[in-house]
């Protein structure tokens, strides 16, 4: 693992990913903790160096100085009083910083759906355009790494596999009134090719096989991955 993670794409004036932000905290403690060639001195202030950098994340977001420094100070006593070799305790005075210092964000972001909503709501409703994964990182104004980090973080898959997914089941509910290259090019694939070889793989039968089983009143029956 490599440190820091970056913190400020979670939360800012336009997003707040809370959820996000502190798992993204934690896996920073995580790294630092699991470095071998460090003492457990060390390691111990490289956490209260990462706990300065959460509260510049939150300052960032417009909080007041004030009292986010006595937060900030609060929790460095007791990072400080904490023995070098208690991990759990340090993790712990650690997740509750940057629980407390979040409430202290402004309430203006609070209504702006978090990135992983703002991601599904986008492919859902782009799913007739070639979508990749560059593409809609720029829509949704991240980094592609960023974008990859967070769905990943939130869900145990890339995003790449949620836009394939969303395209194929648009693709499977065209089949329904469509020919097999009408329902390709409505979900956003440049090549029926490609269409019909994912189609294949996730669902085990061809878009031709499926049209035909439902024209024959053989039902909806596929086994995909869901949200």
């Amino acid at each position: 693992m490599s440190y820091p993670f970056y913190l400020a794409e979670n939360l800012n004036r336009t997003v707040r990913d809370e959820t996000a932000f502190v798992t993204l905290a934690l896996r920073n403690f995580e790294a630092i903790m699991q470095t071998n060639s460090q003492s457990a001195t060390m390691k111990k202030m490289r956490v209260i160096q990462l706990e300065a950098l959460i509260s510049r994340a939150i300052y960032r977001t417009g909080a007041e100085p004030d009292p986010l420094f006595r937060k900030s100070m609060e929790s460095l006593q007791k990072l400080c009083k904490t023995p070098v070799d208690r991990s759990d305790c340090l993790r712990t005075v650690l997740l509750e910083f940057c629980e407390e210092v979040l409430r202290q964000v402004p309430n203006e972001t609070s209504r702006v759906p978090s990135l992983l909503e703002r991601f599904f709501e986008y492919i859902r409703n782009e799913a007739a355009n070639p979508l990749t994964v560059a593409v809609v990182a720029q829509a949704l104004s991240v980094s592609p790494s960023h974008l990859s980090r967070a769905v990943r973080l939130a869900t145990g898959r890339p995003p790449s596999e949620f836009i394939r997914f969303t395209k194929l089941a648009r693709g499977r509910e065209r089949l329904a009134t469509s020919s097999v290259t009408r329902a390709a090019m409505d979900s956003g694939f440049n090549k029926v090719s490609a269409f019909i070889a994912q189609f294949r793989k996730q669902y085990g039968e061809t878009p031709g096989t499926y049209k035909r089983r439902l024209e024959m009143g053989g039902g909806d029956v596929y086994s995909g991955v869901s949200h």
